[in-house]
């Protein structure tokens, strides 16, 4: 597959910023992800959002490579419930 972090079991810190186009704030925030490699070839990974002076969400991702560029994700977490659907890398 690909040697992208999401499938490299580890944990990998990041840092970053967001804003909508609905309002001129942008939102700082730090993020920890959590990967670890299953039996069956799948990866298990947590990530944690925390903005920075605000909220933390958790998400919960399962992602099955389907083969040289292309896998299936599962995102749930408890505002928003789960979601599937299928990612391309490029």
């Amino acid at each position: 597959m690909s040697t992208h972090f999401l499938f490299q079991p580890g944990e990998w810190l990041g840092t970053g910023q967001v804003s909508f186009s609905m309002s001129p704030d942008v939102l700082h925030f730090r993020t920890k992800w959590v990967v670890t490699e299953s039996e069956n070839r799948s990866f298990q990974c947590t990530q944690i959002v925390e903005i920075v002076g605000g909220d933390r969400i958790v998400n919960d991702f399962v992602i099955k490579p389907q083969g040289g560029s292309a896998f299936e994700i599962i995102l749930e977490n408890e505002l928003l419930g789960p979601f599937s659907g299928t990612g391309v890398i490029e």
